[in-house]
């Protein structure tokens, strides 16, 4: 019993000792102002009059993430097919889809809290990381 309150003393007296590194200081941290890519509003914002032209700025936009979003998200198989644009053609007339989406612009009309959210989180980045760049973001 009197090792198991040694123990316990032990544990107590280091986890008061214990330092939040998170709490530093980082109001004097410059980051750049930040630019949130709404992928599901280019998606369901497709011209599917012309389609092929419009799936092809969605990749030079998005470029790696684009597949990573046909493949891994929509499950597709992927994005180098033109019967690919057909079937994201198919996914953004769902109904369901349609619903989600709709219910997904109420909720976030806009990303201006997102925005504050991820600038102040960019500069504990920057603080910890002073020689990588910025993360992109990107919703959808």
């Amino acid at each position: 019993m009197k090792k198991s309150i040694a123990y316990i003393i032990i544990i107590l007296f280091l986890s008061a000792c214990h330092h939040d590194d998170l709490k530093v200081d980082v109001s004097n941290v410059v980051v750049p102002e930040l630019t949130i890519n709404r992928m599901e509003q280019d998606v369901f914002g497709l011209d599917t009059t012309h389609l092929l032209s419009s799936v092809n700025k969605l990749k030079t936009k998005y470029g790696k993430f684009y597949n990573s979003y046909i493949v891994g998200i929509l499950n597709n198989g992927g994005s180098r097919d033109t019967s690919k644009a057909d079937l994201l053609k198919l996914f953004i007339s769902d109904k369901d889809m349609r619903e989600a989406y709709a219910n997904c612009q109420k909720e976030y009309p806009d990303v201006n809290k997102l925005k504050s959210d991820f600038t102040q989180s960019f500069k504990y980045f920057k603080n910890y990381f002073p020689n990588r760049p910025i993360p992109k973001v990107v919703t959808m």
